[in-house]
């Protein structure tokens, strides 16, 4: 299991992000229970417009906005799937640790595993809402 000390090292190892990449995959295949692109998603606490949240009955299925384009909503599912892996980084004061791991996974994916990615977006449903 990837720790997030494993991520915030100064010279990360390919290998890190290759088992990052395959805990996301392994919890989009067993553990997220959807995805859903969303028309009007906006933030259950306080109602502004978000990129992307991570919901449900069990903090299991991942919400994009429809306003994402390729790019921002891979780097959105990059994001929740951050937050689900890592738990304990569910609270405001570790969104910037989010959104850094996010940029850093990003640039270290490669094209292949970015598109990999994306594939369980393009299959995802849309709804007009989360709620």
């Amino acid at each position: 299991m990837i720790t997030i000390w494993d991520l915030i090292a100064k010279e990360i190892p390919d290998e890190t992000i290759l088992r990052a990449f395959d805990q996301m995959i392994f919890a989009l295949n067993s553990k997220i229970k959807g995805i859903y692109w969303v028309k009007e998603l906006r933030r259950p606490r306080d109602g502004v417009p978000a990129w992307g949240l991570l919901g449900g009955t069990e903090i299991s299925e991942i919400y994009v906005s429809v306003r994402c384009d390729k790019e921002e909503a891979i780097k959105t599912l990059i994001h929740e799937l951050t937050h689900y892996l890592f738990d304990y980084l569910n609270d405001a004061t570790s969104e910037k640790l989010v959104r850094q791991i996010e940029r850093l996974l990003w640039r270290r994916f490669s094209e292949q595993q970015r598109e990999l990615l994306w594939d369980y977006l393009v299959r995802a449903p849309t709804i007009e809402k989360y709620e």
